[in-house]
């Protein structure tokens, strides 16, 4: 048989494998590619075809041997490629399938098939600035194609998801940009504001925290994240009533809420409200007794008077101590607390116990400036308590 006639056989076979897989008869169409394949063996055509007949029949991983056959013949063909990945994808190996796109978006750029799906698996392997860069560029250079309004859809959340990755690497002027990008495309994106609100907050930009914060409860008047993000900006602003108001809303609107009333307590001390304080303090305890932090509040409340000054006269020494000690079982490596305790006791002139408590901080955190501050304090005051015992 000469190679013409078997390309030609090849040929035959495989439109009518073609045929029969437009009519929906898969698997008369896998023999006919088969038959196309015996006859011509590096006949690209039929090994692409051949994998998406197998394909349809969700059989993907003969699906990807055909198609990887098709690419090492023809490894310029950008269709096998995205077929390839594909394949790849819908068995669930992200990683080569985004290897497989962006081997077809080379040799196909600015193919919307490929770049909706390119983005899809950025976003499966959570790299969302490639995602949003994508569907960016598939609305750009084909706004009428069909997968456009699913990535509008998705887009924002792509921008959003990139704004809470880098708040969470520490990149935060480039996560308000992300959250910004988000909001251009979905200016009632209520989360993106929220973030926006808190990232604002924290770099003391409490105005523009402010506004952001506004728009959602605009949007969402009864979630508690607003109400929670406010009183965090008004304790920044020193604004404390209006903080105490917005964490009694935030428990008004859930009352076992430990953010919410972990605000209130420090809203309340920090305005003087000390007896107010330690009933918050207490019930925060009740909610979240495994919490270092409950310990720790309840200490701060008890190391100020009834006037509202730390360690002023008459402030509860002993019940801050326990509390301490508590919070101590819970996270025994704090050097700060340890700290604490060692001037409460230097506090109430028990240079030893401070010493001890002090030297304690420096086995956790032999840097920890404020015990390195005040150890030589406490040390002059031991020598002077023995040259009066001498």
């Amino acid at each position: 048989r000469s190679e013409a006639n078997a390309l030609k056989e090849a040929e035959e076979h495989n439109n009518r494998g073609v045929h029969l897989a437009a009519k929906g008869q898969y698997g008369d169409a896998v023999e006919a590619f088969n038959s196309a394949i015996r006859a011509a063996p590096e006949m690209v055509a039929s090994y692409y075809n051949l994998g998406l007949a197998y394909a349809r029949m969700d059989e993907f991983v003969r699906a990807q041997e055909a198609f990887e056959t098709a690419v090492r013949i023809r490894p310029e063909n950008g269709n096998v490629w995205f077929h390839l990945g594909r394949a790849l994808q819908s068995q669930e190996k992200i990683q080569e399938a985004l290897e497989a796109y962006t081997v077809a978006l080379r040799l196909k750029p600015a193919d919307p098939d490929v770049r909706f799906w390119l983005g899809v698996a950025s976003w499966l392997e959570k790299d969302w600035s490639q995602a949003a860069a994508q569907w960016e560029a598939l609305i750009v250079e084909n706004p009428d194609h069909a997968a456009v309004p699913k990535a509008w859809e998705e887009l924002p959340r792509a921008y959003f998801n990139l704004g809470t990755a880098r708040r969470e690497s520490g990149d935060l002027d480039k996560a308000v940009e992300a959250y910004k990008e988000a909001l251009r495309l979905r200016p009632d994106y209520a989360d993106a504001h929220l973030n926006l609100g808190d990232l604002y907050g924290d770099s003391g930009k409490y105005s523009l925290a402010l506004a952001s914060l506004r728009r959602v409860e605009q949007l969402w008047s009864d979630d508690i994240r607003v109400y929670l993000g406010l009183g965090v900006v008004y304790l920044g602003q020193d604004s404390l009533r209006l903080a105490q108001d917005q964490f009694s809303r935030a428990l008004e609107l859930d009352k076992r809420s430990a953010e919410a009333q972990y605000g209130l307590a420090t809203s309340y001390l920090r305005q003087g409200k000390v007896e107010e304080a330690l009933k918050s303090a207490l019930q925060l305890l009740l909610m979240a007794p495994n919490e270092t932090r409950s310990h720790k509040l309840l200490a701060f409340v008890h190391e100020h008077n009834d006037e509202g000054v730390r360690y002023g006269e008459g402030f509860r020494a002993e019940e801050a101590i326990r509390a301490y000690a508590n919070a101590l079982r819970l996270d025994p490596e704090d050097a700060g607390m340890y700290f604490s305790i060692g001037t409460i006791f230097g506090r109430n002139g028990k240079w030893q116990e401070a010493y001890r408590a002090y030297t304690q901080a420096l086995v956790i955190d032999s840097l920890h400036a404020e015990t390195l501050k005040w150890l030589p304090l406490v040390e002059e005051k031991l020598r002077e308590g023995k040259e009066v015992q001498r």
